[in-house]
């Protein structure tokens, strides 16, 4: 009886990472697309190609929004809590910074966003000599066709 018993408990023990491992729902593949997926698709002048990379940057400005406000907690808690040690000024001041990055970020992917959004429904692509790209960067190098 004994044997059974083990025999039985053993097979259940097996079977139930087998049937937990089946009946877990599938989780939506996330719209991030890697680096080289992202300049292939850029190239691309197909309405999907281009929604997908609208939903790329969608995602993408999320989590630079998330992050962005991440660092804003830290920073209060930073400042909330006084320490003797200097470093917690300049960690409270890093993570200022930080938010304030992420969030140009996060406006610029959005930006991108949107402009892949409208060329996945037919509008024609600005041309980059008449309009500064996403807002024009201060300091970066003039845009130009590399396609």
């Amino acid at each position: 009886m004994r044997t059974i018993t083990i025999r039985a408990l053993a097979i259940g023990a097996l079977a139930i990472p087998a049937l937990a491992g089946s009946a877990a729902p599938q989780t939506p593949s996330s719209p991030m697309l890697n680096a080289l997926q992202v300049r292939t698709l850029v190239t691309s002048s197909q309405p999907a190609d281009n929604a997908r990379l609208s939903a790329h940057f969608t995602a993408l400005a999320e989590r630079y929004t998330a992050e962005a406000k991440r660092h804003g907690a830290m920073a209060q808690a930073f400042i909330a809590a006084p320490t003797r040690r200097v470093a917690a000024n300049t960690a409270a001041d890093h993570c200022k910074r930080l938010v304030e990055l992420n969030t140009q970020s996060a406006d610029t992917v959005r930006q991108l966003a949107a402009h892949h959004q409208r060329l996945a429904a037919g509008a024609p692509a600005p041309l980059w000599n008449q309009e500064p790209p996403f807002g024009g960067v201060e300091g970066a190098p003039a845009a130009s066709r590399w396609w």
